[in-house]
């Protein structure tokens, strides 16, 4: 069953983008959703964040195939850098979503990110566990990975109980 909801939200396009995208979003939601702080600034920070971040991954694709190539890079190349780059803006978006819409079901600005930052150590806990299992761990060695990826989005709680 835990397999089968794994592969339910398993990234799609870049899977290492989509999980580095839903690091990123979730490192903001940790250092923004704080009391003092409205839904609507913490919900724009993060998309505004995300934005730049995204066009950031496109700009450096962009010239760094045009310090390899020495060509001169066209619409095509721009279009294409950006597609590539997209699975890290959508994994950036599921926590981005579940704070949205924590917030909008009436929960406060701390719960909401708490929520979404919970969400992020859910994913990459189940991200790890697909990866283990087609990788062919079983066992203790399928716990650890397991266990090991989930620890990164604990590490980002971490970051919000020390900002905080």
């Amino acid at each position: 069953m835990a397999l089968r909801i794994a592969q339910a939200v398993e990234p799609e396009g870049d899977p290492a983008e989509a999980i580095y995208g839903t690091l990123i979003a979730a490192a903001v939601l940790a250092t923004k959703a704080h009391t003092g702080e409205s839904g609507a600034v913490v919900l724009w920070s993060a998309l505004l964040v995300l934005g730049l971040y995204w066009a950031a991954h496109v700009y450096a694709d962009v010239i760094g195939e045009r310090l390899t190539t020495l060509t001169r890079p066209g619409w095509s190349s721009i279009l294409q850098a950006a597609l590539r780059d997209w699975s890290m803006l959508r994994g950036a978006l599921i926590p981005v979503a579940v704070f949205a819409l924590v917030r909008g079901l009436g929960a406060s600005v701390n719960a909401s990110g708490l929520s979404a930052l919970w969400v992020t150590v859910a994913l990459l806990g189940c991200w790890g566990l697909v990866a283990a299992v087609r990788g062919g761990a079983r066992g203790w060695e399928l716990a650890v990975e397991t266990t090991l990826c989930a620890s990164l989005g604990l590490l980002v709680v971490v970051l919000k109980i020390f900002v905080h």
